[in-house]
């Protein structure tokens, strides 16, 4: 799926505005790779608060003491919905 013109309204269904993002030194957003897992996540501003957006809307929460996150049921229910359905 090619967002391109639909970002910002993905990105605000998701709980993060693109006009509200802090102007500063940080990227906006870019591909970083995670060091314990090998994998890609998204990094910068973007990733910063996508990431505090799925807290406050308490679909993701954090394993105290740990960095793993953990979908909560809300959370897969909501995310499911926004996926374009085939």
């Amino acid at each position: 799926m090619d967002f391109g013109e639909q970002a910002e309204r993905a990105f605000i269904d998701l709980g993060v505005g693109l006009t509200a993002l802090p102007a500063g030194r940080r990227h906006l957003g870019f591909a970083c790779r995670d060091w314990t897992q090998g994998r890609y996540r998204l990094g910068g501003a973007l990733g910063a608060a996508l990431l505090s957006g799925l807290f406050e809307r308490e679909w993701l929460t954090r394993e105290p003491g740990s960095r793993v996150l953990r979908l909560t049921g809300s959370g897969e229910r909501n995310l499911l919905a926004l996926l374009p359905r085939e």
